[in-house]
């Protein structure tokens, strides 16, 4: 294990073998392609390059690689830096 991260509703493991999530994810904060709900990690796939960091806030998730930085989750208060809302 190279990083435990809990957030406030979900929580995401990173080890040699990758990113591993589990909890809610009505906001996509798991980064899956859909919104359900895990009880046990599910192996999530991700975006190009090596993963540095993975930091978390209730219903949203940043993963910083070394291609860039990745968002996803919940954003109604413009927590992906996206620079909108949606």
């Amino acid at each position: 294990i190279k990083q435990i991260v809990a957030a406030g509703n979900h929580t995401l493991i990173l080890t040699d073998a990758g990113l591993f999530g589990c909890g809610v994810n009505e906001s996509g904060q798991l980064g899956l392609a859909h919104k359900e709900d895990y009880i046990t990690f599910t192996k999530i796939a991700m975006p190009p390059g090596t993963i540095q960091q993975v930091v978390a806030g209730e219903s949203h998730t940043l993963i910083l690689t070394s291609q860039g930085l990745f968002g996803c989750g919940h954003n109604k208060f413009g927590q992906l830096g996206l620079g909108h809302r949606k």
